[in-house]
């Protein structure tokens, strides 16, 4: 948040690579590499995400 402005970031994006043979989406999910600043909160709860997933790319094969 920018004083009274909410401002909203990808976390995480779907990068598209085309068609399986079935007709399947196939693609990835890629971290942006941001921190949410909802992790500290998490933290506080006692939840606790390893700092990795926001660095990570995950192949969603034909997902």
């Amino acid at each position: 948040m920018e004083g009274d402005i909410v401002t909203l970031q990808d976390i995480f994006v779907f990068e598209k690579r085309g068609l399986s043979p079935d007709g399947r989406v196939r693609g990835r999910f890629c971290a942006s590499g941001i921190l949410p600043k909802f992790n500290e909160k998490l933290i506080a709860a006692g939840v606790r995400l390893p700092s990795e997933i926001f660095d990570e790319i995950v192949d969603a094969g034909g997902l």
